[in-house]
C-alpha cells in the first residue's frame, strides 16, 4: 500500500518518497512493528504457498492421462503444461490472451524443428518505449520422444476447427464427448477461471490427491517447477531468468524452496545416519594419451545456492604430475540411487 500511495505522489510531482526519505522515517517504523506484531501472531508464514511437483509427481500426471493426448482434456492440458515450462508463462492471464497467430514453427541448421512465441505484454514487461524485450526468445525443440513437444503441439492444432487452426484464441472450449475424431474443441475460447484451474483439476482427477493430499498445487505451481529444474540441473539464475521472463535474478528468490533430497541427505548426516544416496569412488586408467590431450577448462555446478568451480588442469601439469608417476587415473561418482 505504501508503495502505491508512493507511486501516486509521484505521478502527481510530490518531491518526497515516502518509502526512502527521511521525512516518512516514523511511518515506515510503524509499518515494520506492526509486521512484527502480525508475525507473532502466526501471520505472514504463507501456509498456502503453491509448491513446485517433484519428478515422480509429474510422472503420475502422464500416467493417469491428465497429460498426453488420449483425449480433448489431456491434451489441452499438455498444451498448458508445456507452453508455461519452456516459456516460463504464468498461469492464467497469459495463457488467456494469447493466440495461435504468436507461435511459428521453424527449424534449425540441423533441420530440428522448435516452435517460437511472440510474447505480448506481461506483468514484469508491459511494453512501451523504455522497456526491453527478452534478450533470449524461449524456443520448443522436437525431441523425436513419444512425448515430442513439437509433435503433440501440431495434433492440438490439427484437432480445432478448420477455420481456427490457424488463427483465434490459442484456448478453446473442450468438447468432452466428440463425435468425430477430427475436431476435439468448439469455435469458443476457454475461459479465465476454467485455465486458472487446470493444475488444480488434474490433481483432484489423479492419484495425487492421495499420493499428497496437502500439498497446494496451483498454476503457479507448473512455474516453480521449471525453475527447481533448472536450479538443480546447475543453470545458473542469469540464464534461467531468460525462459520465465523475470527483470532480475533477485525476482527467481521467491522460487528457491531448497531441494527435498539435499536436505533429507544433510538430516542423516546431522544424525550420524547413513545417507540416502552414498557415493563410492572408481578408478579406471587412463593412457598417457588421453590424459595429455586434455586442455584446461572448469565446469562450474550448482548445490544448494551454492556454485561450486572444478579446475582440470592443462597438458602442462598434467604432464609434470606424469613425469612422478606412470599411470593416470579418471574418477567416475557412481550413485547407488536409480534416479541419481
Amino acid at each position: 500500500m505504501q508503495a502505491a500511495l508512493d507511486r501516486h505522489l509521484r505521478s502527481k510531482n510530490y518531491p518526497k518518497s515516502i518509502v526512502r526519505d527521511t521525512e516518512s522515517l516514523s511511518s515506515r517504523k510503524v509499518l515494520e512493528g506492526k509486521a512484527r506484531k502480525l508475525r507473532e501472531q502466526g501471520m505472514g508464514k504463507r501456509p498456502n504457498k503453491a509448491k513446485s511437483l517433484t519428478k515422480e509427481e509429474e510422472e503420475i500426471l502422464w500416467q493417469n492421462g491428465q497429460l498426453g493426448n488420449q483425449t480433448p482434456r489431456s491434451l489441452i492440458n499438455t498444451m498448458w503444461w508445456l507452453l508455461t515450462m519452456h516459456f516460463g508463462l504464468r498461469g492464467r492471464q497469459e495463457h488467456h490472451d494469447m493466440m495461435v497467430e504468436d507461435f511459428s514453427i521453424e527449424k534449425d541448421d540441423d533441420v530440428v524443428e522448435f516452435i517460437t512465441f511472440s510474447e505480448g505484454p506481461t506483468k514484469t514487461r508491459q511494453g512501451g518505449l523504455r522497456v526491453k524485450p527478452r534478450l533470449a526468445t524461449p524456443k520448443m525443440f522436437a525431441t523425436g520422444e513419444k512425448r515430442c513437444l513439437v509433435a503433440l503441439f501440431k495434433q492440438y492444432l490439427e484437432k480445432r476447427p478448420e477455420e481456427m487452426k490457424k488463427t483465434g484464441p490459442f484456448y478453446l472450449a473442450v468438447i468432452d464427448k466428440p463425435q468425430t475424431s477430427a475436431v476435439w474443441y468448439k469455435k469458443t475460447p476457454m475461459g479465465k477461471n476454467t485455465i486458472n484451474n487446470i493444475m488444480k483439476t488434474m490433481k483432484e482427477d489423479s492419484p495425487l490427491k492421495d499420493v499428497c493430499p496437502e500439498k497446494k498445487l496451483t498454476n503457479h505451481s507448473a512455474r516453480k517447477t521449471v525453475v527447481k529444474k533448472l536450479k538443480s540441473s546447475g543453470i545458473p539464475k542469469c540464464e534461467i531468468k531468460n525462459i520465465t521472463g523475470h527483470n532480475s535474478e533477485q525476482g527467481l528468490d521467491d522460487y528457491d524452496s531448497g531441494d527435498e533430497n539435499e536436505q533429507k541427505i544433510m538430516s542423516k548426516i546431522i544424525d550420524n545416519a547413513k545417507p540416502a544416496s552414498t557415493s563410492r569412488q572408481v578408478l579406471h586408467p587412463l593412457s598417457s594419451v588421453q590424459t595429455q590431450s586434455r586442455s584446461a577448462s572448469s565446469h562450474v555446478y550448482n548445490f544448494s545456492h551454492c556454485n561450486v568451480t572444478l579446475n582440470v588442469a592443462g597438458n602442462h601439469s598434467l604432464q609434470s604430475s606424469l613425469s612422478q608417476s606412470k599411470r593416470a587415473y579418471k574418477r567416475i561418482m557412481l550413485q547407488d540411487s536409480d534416479s541419481d
